[in-house]
């Protein structure tokens, strides 16, 4: 979960607040109606429908009713200010099963999900004053009001509460509910809270359903426990029926209260989260010229290397990539030329910014291939020098020898274990070609398994960040650290690690946590928890995705306007770094999804569905990516034709561009 950034930012200041406001605004005018609704459901009556009439308008016109609405839009706008505190842009990666685990138990967690469980309370506190006399108070008096007794309904009802308010913040946590996911089609909001109002109430209705169905299971074991505890200490006697019986617990009226009011409850939360997403992912215009001299931080290139708010970066590609397409008078500005001097410092701040996140991008992928092929090379060795035992091994058992393998190597075998692409030989002559180097240092990041698989938990930072040319952050969660930016296998970060005397110092204070996960993992148990899920880095590696895909289609749809909108001819001096660079991702691309995955090995009889985790929620993104290179390389092919072949560009890429050209690939 990733907290605002410091409000003296000018779009948290001037465009953020009134966006949240906004949403937060019409989930509470949405509220009474959601109220009434409720009431009237709850107050159901088919064969009195005069009294059932009276019952609800009274309810819901009288002065108590009026304060109990008054009081869950307070609890709703408590809830919608913790979305607006927990909101993300880029999704957490888990990249094993204890880190699942602790995303669920850390502080913030545990303290998000106390929030909610308090304010499932009250909030049920309310709908139960809403129903009537026989759910409003904790007490009742039997024996014509001799005695005073506990009330089973208004305690049952609280309780459930509690429990689907518990429940609603592990779904929230779990699915990755705070993170904002751009929409593909921009829809007017009245269609979006349309469609998502019947979607919501039933999604909410089934998760009242399994939930109440658990809770009644749990309130029949363990429900005498609240009571006896609250009957000794209020001195109240036991009502003739208890609901922790069966008898007590087949009551149709009961289930029906409970059922709206988790689905009732759920739904008001919901609306607010959705609210906050759409208001806050609509597109937002910025100003390619300043207007004036102060404004000059709201520039459209200005946003698009925004280093410290993730939103307004997301924002500043989305408009780019929806004015490239769409905007005919605003790609004349990008086209322009400053004066005096009359350069195209417009196009080139932009142009240069969405090439350096291109290529961050590529040399991501080029470094994880390397990673992968080494992993691979350096298994084949292991287990082509290890003896083969009598009983032969177990597939396991070579993972694991492959592992000590790789974490105690020599400094000789370690110098040949990685590569280093080579320095490129100029801005349109770069290839993906990758040289062995032996340097006289051992090149092993202790944070890494040898044997192909995702990086190990090693360190207990909070935060570290890798800085490349985009400034993009891909985030992880590990059991130590929360959520942080993941430590992809830089080799460049290892060479700077090991030519500093720090670097060198914390790469042997991590060595214990090593052997202690790997003796971890020799027990089933630590081997589940902590072997990576599969397709856990590939993930990683994709997380932020969505910048590429509206940088790509951004330049492409530049490009092929340029071809009679650029006057001046401002955008030829680029396309050859252009197409080279897409020419790049897409090579980078490819063999990456070439590449062997993570999966573990099983029995061939076996073909059980496996589940691996929480489904990630911006899985697709990564395909997306690979039909938006292709989309873009055939949009600018189709624009400038045979004319690209003149572009001075590597053999690899000449060999692709020609088989875009002929439409083979």
């Amino acid at each position: 979960m990733a907290r605002i950034v410091t409000s003296h930012h000018w779009y948290m200041r001037d465009v953020f607040r009134w966006r949240t406001g906004a949403s937060l605004a019409w989930s509470l005018i949405l509220l009474p109606f959601t109220t009434i609704l409720y009431i009237v459901l709850v107050k159901i009556d088919v064969f009195h429908p005069y009294t059932w009439l009276l019952d609800w308008l009274g309810t819901a016109m009288s002065f108590s009713g009026f304060g109990y609405i008054i009081l869950i839009a307070i609890l709703t706008t408590v809830v919608a200010i913790g979305n607006v505190l927990c909101y993300t842009v880029v999704p957490t990666v888990h990249i094993n099963r204890l880190s699942i685990i602790w995303g669920l138990v850390k502080p913030p967690s545990l303290l998000h999900m106390a929030c909610h469980t308090l304010a499932g309370v009250l909030m049920a506190c309310c709908w139960a004053a809403l129903i009537g006399t026989s759910y409003s108070n904790l007490t009742v008096t039997a024996d014509k009001g001799a005695t005073l007794c506990l009330n089973d309904r208004h305690l049952f009802l609280v309780l459930h509460g509690a429990f689907m308010g518990f429940l609603y913040s592990v779904s929230y946590i779990q699915q990755q509910d705070q993170y904002m996911d751009f929409p593909v089609i921009q829809q007017l909001k009245f269609f979006q809270v349309k469609t998502y109002m019947w979607c919501s109430l039933q999604n909410n209705a089934i998760r009242s359903l399994r939930a109440s169905g658990y809770f009644y299971i749990l309130f029949y074991l363990f429900g005498s426990i609240p009571k006896t505890w609250l009957q000794s200490n209020l001195n109240l006697e036991e009502t003739p029926v208890p609901l922790n019986s069966i008898s007590g617990l087949l009551d149709v009226s009961l289930l029906w209260i409970v059922l709206w009011t988790g689905v009732v409850t759920t739904h008001l939360w919901g609306v607010s989260l959705f609210l906050f997403k759409i208001f806050n992912t609509e597109v937002y215009q910025f100003p390619i010229e300043a207007a004036f001299v102060g404004q000059e931080e709201r520039r459209l290139h200005k946003a698009l290397s925004e280093r410290h708010n993730l939103l307004v970066k997301y924002l500043a590609y989305q408009d780019l990539s929806s004015l490239a397409e769409h905007r005919r008078d605003r790609r004349a500005d990008v086209f322009a030329l400053s004066q005096p001097g009359g350069h195209p410092h417009n196009w080139i701040s932009i142009c240069g910014a969405c090439l350096s996140l291109i290529e961050s991008l590529t040399q991501r992928l080029t470094s994880h291939q390397e990673w992968i092929a080494n992993g691979l090379a350096q298994k084949k060795r292991s287990q082509d020098t290890t003896p083969s035992e009598p009983g032969g091994q177990s597939s396991n058992g070579s993972m694991a020898e492959g592992s000590r393998v790789g974490g105690g190597q020599s400094n000789q075998d370690a110098s040949t274990f990685w590569y280093t692409p080579r320095e490129p030989r100029g801005p349109h002559l770069r290839s993906s070609v990758a040289s062995p180097i032996t340097p006289g240092a051992p090149m092993y990041d202790h944070g890494y398994n040898t044997v192909l698989q995702t990086p190990q938990i090693t360190s207990l930072d909070v935060l570290q960040d890798i800085g490349t040319p985009g400034i993009e952050s891909t985030r992880y969660a590990t059991p130590g650290s929360g959520y942080g930016p993941l430590a992809r296998p830089s080799i460049h970060r290892d060479q700077m690690k090991r030519s500093s005397p720090s670097g060198d110092h914390r790469g042997r204070t991590m060595l214990p946590w090593q052997h202690r996960l790997d003796s971890l993992r020799k027990w089933r148990l630590g081997a589940y928890l902590l072997n990576p899920l599969p397709e856990a880095m590939s993930q990683a590696l994709f997380t932020d995705v969505q910048l590429h895909i509206w940088a790509l289609e951004a330049l492409s749809s530049l490009v092929t306007a340029s071809y009679q909108e650029d006057t001046y001819g401002v955008v030829q001096g680029k396309l050859p770094e252009i197409l080279v660079c897409m020419l790049a991702v897409q090579n980078a691309l490819e063999k990456h999804f070439k590449l062997p995955t993570s999966l573990p090995k099983r029995n061939p009889s076996d073909f059980r569905p496996m589940r691996s985790g929480p489904i990630h929620p911006n899985d697709r993104l990564r395909f997306d990516l690979r039909s938006t290179v292709m989309t873009s390389l055939y949009r600018v092919v189709a624009a400038f034709g045979p004319h690209l072949k003149n572009i001075a560009m590597a053999p690899e890429y000449k060999r692709k561009l020609g088989h875009l050209m002929d439409y083979k690939q």
